[in-house]
């Protein structure tokens, strides 16, 4: 009887062991997990600011060639007449 008993402390000690350890992995891969996603938000935020000055250069680029054009197709058209 008692050997039964200091098996079954034994195991209840090897259980809470091996669940104190599972726990203490899933804290750490957690941590992981949301130290990731700042790191991520934050680079991410950045391109987005990159990418948003981007295209308000293109479309200023866009926007001066399309009025040289047509500032050409006047001169021409004056020219010819």
């Amino acid at each position: 009887m008692a050997d039964v008993t200091s098996q079954q402390i034994q195991q209840d000690w090897e259980n809470r062991e091996f669940i104190e350890i599972l726990s203490e992995s899933i804290k750490n891969i957690a941590k992981f997990l949301n130290n990731f996603d700042m790191s991520c938000r934050g680079k991410l935020a950045k391109l987005d600011e990159k990418l948003t000055l981007m295209e308000q250069k293109v479309e200023y680029i866009e926007a001066r060639v399309c009025e040289n054009f047509m500032n050409i197709i006047t001169y021409v058209d004056v020219v010819n007449e």
